[in-house]
């Protein structure tokens, strides 16, 4: 019997993504957050590339059925792409601060670090890194020493 971790790998290795659209989802994600509504031109700036190399990438998640959009109309995220965007940003946000606070990168490091993570991992992932991270702040001559050896 597939353990729960197990259950959560297999939700999370369906559909297989490219590099590229699991970026894309995460834009898209991150700009909906800002601006309320993620257009095209907006994820062609966040994502410093053309608006005819966004519309390649869109065209291939709405195939996935990952996200919704008209032309020249908003990008919005299926349920499905909604979750995988929160999985990646999550992972990433837990990897910058871990980088951040724990390995004392600057901020800007630690975010460039942190979206290197291309993927999806359990939320168990994302919930065990916060959890080392608070220890490590909490505990700062311990994790040094610990470090350091």
């Amino acid at each position: 019997m597939a353990s729960k971790n197990q259950k959560e790998k297999l939700i999370f290795i369906e559909p297989e993504l490219t590099v590229s659209q699991f970026d894309y989802l995460a834009i898209i994600y991150d700009v909906r957050r800002e601006n309320g509504l993620a257009k095209s031109s907006d994820v062609a700036a966040a994502a410093n590339v053309t608006r005819s190399t966004v519309s390649t990438t869109l065209k291939s998640l709405k195939s996935a059925g990952l996200i919704t959009c008209e032309s020249y109309g908003p990008v919005h995220l299926t349920p499905k792409g909604e979750a995988i965007a929160q999985n990646i940003c999550a992972m990433r946000e837990a990897l910058k601060d871990f980088f951040e606070d724990v390995v004392g990168l600057d901020e800007r490091s630690a975010r460039n670090a942190a979206a290197a993570f291309k993927g999806m991992a359990p939320q168990q992932a994302a919930e065990q890194l916060a959890q080392l991270r608070r220890f490590a702040m909490k505990n700062k001559k311990k994790w040094k020493k610990f470090s350091e050896d």
